[in-house]
């Protein structure tokens, strides 16, 4: 996920699942910056499947790791 994120840098869809996985890692920081770059990157992205349900799925689970 690291090395496709380091080619495709404004892809959402990666950026979400690079997250899950730093978070399954106990990477919480690190899930945390991916989720919002997820975020940011959603609006802009032109052929992603990344869209208004997920991204509101996202930050949900971003606020509760934020609470954690």
């Amino acid at each position: 996920m690291e090395r496709a994120v380091s080619k495709i840098q404004d892809d959402p869809t990666i950026h979400e699942h690079l997250g899950d996985l730093y978070l399954r890692q106990g990477k919480k920081a690190r899930a945390q910056e991916e989720w919002q770059r997820a975020l940011k990157e959603w609006p802009e992205a032109v052929s992603s499947d990344f869209d208004a349900e997920q991204a509101k799925q996202l930050q949900k689970q971003l606020d509760e790791l934020k609470t954690r």
